[in-house]
């Protein structure tokens, strides 16, 4: 069946076309009717005229005078609103479909990351396409698309962010996170895994996603890993699907296809995640996005996950003892660092980056530690 014939407009019966049909067979006149039947003349007159329902009680007297089975007067009236259902809801999707334009870079993005149907975007496909992008979103209308997170805080004043793709990102994030099993939500257990989790870093990521995976599921927390999305720049999501149950997206690639996540980042994301999780409240979704925006929430996630990652460090005293007149010696920080704070040299020269990213000859040296990793097959 074609796109066009699945919205074909099909005309819905009505119970009375049939009912006055039958009338006219039996010679029965609607008065006639109305006396063995005790329905008034107008309520009969209402049915006949396509302006009143059938009752299963109806039903059950039309089955005693006309020798017709109530079963086949409640099946003409549950397939004349079945029908009249069907036709609202196609006339809708037409209203819909005028607003489809607006989804075209977002639908495009969901289909090349296969998770939604491939259609042409053409004027034969918009209504399949429209009613796809609605299920997709679990909304009846596009108007409620940006209206169903509870993102009190969004951290992006960038115009050419696609806040309709950043939705679809946070829709597929939920589709992966719900079909994950985990334990309970535990805060103290979470607490007290975060350092495991960060010394697990020094080995390989094929190595260490897998355990923290399951370090997180065995506290409530489901790690999704998403696929760049184009003009998103998401960085990090956390939202509560349940009181029982947290999802954190991570983004495991660039915007640009085949490109990877630097190992530093992907661990200040989740730890800066995290610290939404056990800093802010359950009835936000934290989105977090490539820009320079801050908030107190942001702030305190960015601190919680430095925190985490390098504990009381001070840059004027822990790099004292690597300074040699005005310069400071990166190898070496970044050796100290590392085993003092029991975490891979990745992590420590991204840090350090971050404080010398004014200094190209430092932020030079440093980049060679800063490693590439492509982790999305070792998640669920």
């Amino acid at each position: 069946m074609s796109n066009l014939q699945s919205y074909k407009i099909n005309k819905a019966i009505h119970p009375g076309k049939t009912l006055k049909e039958t009338l006219e067979v039996l010679n029965i006149s609607q008065k006639e009717l109305s006396n063995k039947t005790g329905l008034t003349v107008k309520h009969i007159s209402n049915i006949v005229n396509e302006k009143a329902s059938v009752t299963p009680e109806t039903a059950l007297k039309f089955e005693n005078i006309l020798g017709i089975s109530a079963d086949f007067w409640n099946s003409l009236e549950k397939n004349y609103q079945a029908t009249l259902a069907k036709i609202e809801h196609k006339e809708h999707i037409l209203i819909e479909s005028k607003n489809i334009e607006e989804y075209r870079e977002t639908y495009k993005e969901l289909v090349d990351k296969e998770l939604i149907e491939k259609l042409i975007f053409n004027s034969v496909n918009l209504q399949n396409i429209t009613e796809n992008l609605l299920k997709y979103f679990k909304v009846f209308s596009f108007s409620s698309v940006l209206g169903t997170e509870e993102v009190v805080f969004r951290r992006y004043n960038n115009s050419t962010v696609n806040y309709k793709t950043v939705e679809a990102v946070i829709r597929a994030g939920e589709k992966k996170a719900k079909r994950v099993e985990t334990k309970p939500f535990n805060e103290e257990k979470l607490k007290n895994s975060l350092e495991d989790i960060k010394k697990l870093s020094k080995g390989k990521y094929s190595e260490y996603m897998p355990k923290i995976d399951k370090i997180l599921k065995d506290v409530g927390v489901v790690l999704v890993a998403i696929p760049g999305f184009k003009k998103t720049g998401i960085q990090g999501i956390s939202k509560w699907l349940s009181n029982d149950k947290v999802m954190i997206i991570l983004k495991t690639d660039g915007q640009v296809k085949g490109t990877s996540q630097y190992e530093d980042i992907l661990f200040f994301n989740l730890f800066h995640e995290i610290g939404h999780i056990l800093l802010h409240s359950k009835k936000k979704t934290f989105l977090d996005l490539e820009d320079r925006v801050d908030s107190k929430e942001e702030r305190e996630a960015d601190q919680f996950a430095s925190d985490v990652l390098i504990p009381g460090f001070k840059k004027e005293k822990d790099l004292q003892e690597y300074k040699k007149g005005n310069s400071i010696s990166a190898e070496k920080a970044v050796t100290g660092l590392s085993k003092r704070y029991e975490i891979s040299e990745a992590i420590i020269a991204g840090q350090l980056s971050y404080l010398f990213r004014e200094q190209p000859s430092i932020y030079k040296i440093l980049s060679k530690y800063k490693n590439k990793v492509n982790y999305r097959n070792y998640l669920d």
